[in-house]
Parts: structure tokens; sequence; C-alpha cells
């Protein structure tokens, strides 16, 4: 209460005689009020100001830390492709609270079905723009890989991605700074048995062992994109069939009975059974 000292509270020190609760309250606490007093010698008048100003300050800055919060919230929520920055910590006071308080975590927010996965003959790794297309994560690492042109980005995580039913992707690497996806042809070729197609404006994955279309890439600005539709096992066949007019397609094939050896004097200019 305004006003009312440690040294005269009757519920501290006791109430005095001829007092109506005189016999019902404490006794004085000589330890209390020495304790009071020694406090209120170490920290003078203008030093006990201070600490409430930084009291305040602390309150002022989880407010406007909650509002800020609440802001981001509300723009990320309107517009979905928006960033959110990571504070710079080093920039802030060294108050661990305040610090603690301060520390955001970046992330974008992806729609997964307008990144294009766009099909690159010269890529050595696979590359993800972000960790929402792993399946798994295998593990986090901090480097940096080299482009073409010299630049150099930095790689966050490597995992697993599920392209489709039929193809899945080991080893890929998580590039944040990337806007788009990067299907690397040669890995892929060499992680599962398969051929690329390349037409004029599309692109057929074909499985080499039963010879069947398990993915598609079409054109869009100059760059193959796959797809990720259900293909028919026979698309390559129907497109390759369009470029041809059946009508004037002629066929032959020969059956024969004779030996080898009888079959390759006759391919050889019948050469003599000694040199055959």
């Amino acid at each position: 209460m305004s006003g009312h000292l440690a040294e005269k509270c009757y519920k501290l020190v006791g109430y005095p005689p001829g007092h109506k609760l005189y016999n019902k309250g404490k006794k004085p606490n000589i330890h209390t009020r020495q304790t009071n007093m020694i406090i209120a010698e170490d920290f003078p008048k203008h030093h006990v100001d201070k600490m409430d100003l930084i009291s305040n300050q602390y309150q002022k800055i989880l407010q406007l830390l909650h509002e800020k919060r609440n802001s981001t919230e509300i723009h990320s929520s309107m517009a979905p492709h928006s960033t959110v920055h990571m504070a710079n910590s080093t920039s802030l006071p060294s108050m661990s609270s305040i610090a603690t308080c301060l520390s955001t975590s970046a992330h974008k927010v992806f729609d997964i079905t307008n990144v294009p996965w766009i099909i690159d003959t010269g890529a050595t790794y696979h590359m993800i723009c972000s960790t929402v297309f792993f399946t798994q994560i295998t593990a986090t690492v901090s480097y940096n890989v080299k482009l073409p042109n010299g630049q150099e980005i930095s790689v966050t995580h490597i995992g697993t991605v599920k392209l489709s039913n039929l193809i899945t992707l080991e080893n890929v690497l998580c590039v944040p700074s990337f806007t788009f996806n990067l299907l690397s042809e040669p890995t892929l070729t060499k992680s599962i048995c398969c051929c690329f197609i390349f037409l004029s404006n599309v692109c057929f994955l074909q499985d080499l062992m039963s010879w069947t279309t398990i993915g598609l890439g079409e054109m869009k600005n100059g760059l193959y994109q796959f797809q990720h539709i259900q293909v028919s096992p026979t698309a390559l066949m129907c497109k390759l069939s369009k470029y041809f007019d059946t009508h004037h397609l002629h066929s032959a094939c020969t059956t024969h009975t004779s030996p080898v050896f009888h079959l390759w004097h006759y391919r050889l200019g019948y050469i003599s059974n000694s040199r055959l």
C-alpha cells in the first residue's frame, strides 16, 4: 500500500499493547526488520528505480514480440509463398532470456503441386528446395555445393523422396535457396534399370526390363518437367505409332531349320569349313 512502511506494519512487527488484536498478532521479527533494513541500505532508491525500468523494458519487448508473432502468422496465412526471415540473434543484447524469446526459425510454405521437377541430364544429384518433399530425412548436414556458374549454395539435409509409386529417389539434397527441384537423369538411370527417351516436346522414362513407361516429362519453357500423373505402360508405343503411317510399313522375318554350322556357312559367303 502507498505510504505503508514495513517498520510500522502490525502484521510484521506485532500489534501494540491495548490493541484488540494484541495477543493474536505476530511477535516482532527482528530478523525480518534487519533484513529489510539491509536490503533498503544495499539498494538505494535510484538502483530500485533502474531495476523497475529494466523490468518495464522487458515487458514491452515481450509485448512487441507477441504482436510481431501475431502479425507474422496473419501475413503467412494470407500469402502462402512468403518467407519468414530468421532474426539475427548476434545483434541482440546479451540477455539469455530475451535472446531465447527473439530466436525464430526460418521456413518456407510451399504448394508441392506447383513446384516443378526439372529433368536435368547434367546434374550429379537430385535436389529439392524444401524438406516438405522428403518422405524420410537420413542426415542433417551443413556444407556447400558448387553450381555450373561457380556459385556455391548451402545444403541442409539429405533424404529420400518418393516421386511416384514406381520411382523412389535416394540421397536427395535439400537446397533451401532453390525455387524448383532437380531430377538428375544420370543418377536415376544408375539407381534403377531405366532410360530416358527424349522427343521434340515430351520425354518418356522407360523400364528396361519390361519396356514399359514408368514416367513422363513435358516440355515447358524450354525445359523438360516431370509430370505427376498416371502414365499408361504403353504410352511410348502409342506416341511412336503416330509418327508412322502403318499402311506403308513393311516387315519381314525368316526361320531356319538348318544346323548352326550350316547357317553361319551361308552367312559368311560359303566360307570353307576349316576357316569356319
